[in-house]
């Protein structure tokens, strides 16, 4: 019995592997739907990507492998995540309400910033925003920066404006200069800065081109929006299981240029 178990759990293991396998190649593989800018193209393809182990790997760039988290992972052993080959983490910091709009400060940052770095992780940070004005994503990076009270990081604070009933019909151009809000204020404090987005928001809800200028973290794990222009970090899955860590997590790969 145990042996036809332990036969079955591989088995099972090998169809998830090549189940992910085709979802790479469908994202990679299918026309892209051209954004309406002039932008480069993206330099992969699906044969660049392979799993090596339970996590993504690239081929044709080095990469490091990360997460990102907040308050939801609940407490974490950063020890064993780091111990699973997981080098680096995206640490929520604070949050703009949905309903009244207010800033409010993650519940787990402090333990979340220190006990990662302890562990050896190379840290960033991120702001979930929903920003409505140019004023709004200014606050918002202030509260960051406060937070923060100049610790050093070893990567991007990043503007994390997510769509919402809040800020529903935003026009292109306002979504965009709250993400350049953001950024210059918390470059203009001493740190990296970049914007996050979906394929969705990047064709719809942005100004791809007013953002050029920054690094770019991707969330994408929609086949049917395969997105055609680089990425810096690529969120290529929400329900990723890493060891120290209960439940789902976003799993990143960072694409480095070194």
């Amino acid at each position: 019995m145990a042996v036809k178990q332990k036969k079955r759990g591989m088995g099972l293991r090998i169809l998830l592997c090549a189940g992910l396998l085709a979802i790479l190649a469908a994202m990679f593989h299918a026309v892209p739907k051209l954004l309406p800018y002039q932008l480069p193209p993206s330099p992969y393809t699906a044969e660049d990507f392979y799993l090596d182990g339970d996590f993504l790997a690239c081929s044709a760039a080095k990469t490091s492998l990360g997460i990102d988290v907040s308050h939801h992972q609940g407490e974490i052993d950063w020890q064993e995540v780091a111990d699973s080959g997981v080098e680096f983490a995206f640490i929520r910091l604070g949050y703009r309400t949905l309903e009244a709009g207010e800033l409010k400060k993650d519940d787990r940052v402090e333990e979340n910033l220190k006990q990662a770095k302890e562990a050896g992780l190379q840290i960033g940070a991120y702001f979930y925003s929903q920003a409505i004005s140019v004023e709004e994503a200014r606050a918002e990076a202030a509260l960051a920066l406060q937070i923060l009270n100049s610790r050093e990081l070893d990567l991007p604070l990043v503007f994390d404006w997510e769509l919402e009933t809040r800020n529903a019909g935003m026009k292109k151009e306002l979504v965009s200069r709250c993400a350049i809000a953001f950024c210059q204020a918390v470059e203009q404090a001493g740190y990296q800065s970049m914007v996050y987005f979906n394929a969705h928001q990047a064709e719809n809800l942005m100004d791809m081109q007013l953002l050029e200028d920054y690094p770019w973290w991707l969330a994408m794990y929609d086949v049917s929006a395969p997105f055609p222009c680089r990425m810096d970090v690529w969120q290529y899955t929400c329900t990723g299981r890493v060891p120290g860590i209960k439940g789902n997590v976003d799993i990143n790969l960072m694409f480095l240029k070194n």
